[in-house]
């Protein structure tokens, strides 16, 4: 399971939900989407030319929180790591990694560094480990004012 935050803008009524983490139906029901997307070069050159050169990558991703440095904009969007197997007899091949073996059996070869759309500004990423609520203010997109979080649920 992982966490849901509800947001709300007291000034001008706006309200979004913020899906944190990589749940356990959504995980396995996306990550052949996933992993097309990474091999198209959705996520980057950088990742596209793993995923040529290493036919055995594969991905570890969930849904993050990003938050622009420059204009404070925000956006729920995936953060997706590329790994190899520390066995090169060992042939993943864009199958599911166990997330509980990642480190003894994996290791991360790149990481995707999103960008702000809005301004093209560096972000600042939350996961579902890192977020606190009642220390990262979040704007408003309509009207700009900072809107008011809480914990509303988990999601799968």
């Amino acid at each position: 399971m992982s966490i849901v935050y509800k947001f709300y803008c007291e000034k001008c009524g706006h309200e979004e939900e913020i899906y944190l983490g990589s749940g356990g139906y959504w995980y396995k029901k996306n990550y052949p989407q996933i992993i097309s997307a990474a091999i198209d070069g959705e996520f980057g050159t950088e990742i596209k030319n793993i995923f040529k050169d290493h036919p055995n990558a594969s991905v570890a991703y969930s849904k993050n929180l990003v938050k622009c440095g420059d204009c404070g904009r925000h956006e729920n969007l995936i953060g997706l790591s590329v790994y190899l197997p520390k066995n090169d007899g060992f042939a993943s091949g864009g199958k599911i990694i166990n997330l509980l073996d990642i480190d003894k059996c994996y290791n991360r070869v790149a990481t995707f560094e999103h960008k702000c759309k809005f301004c093209g500004g560096d972000v600042e990423t939350f996961t579902e480990d890192t977020f606190d609520v009642e220390e990262t203010p979040l704007q408003c997109p309509d009207c700009q004012s900072l809107m008011v979080g809480d914990w509303f649920g988990t999601w799968d």
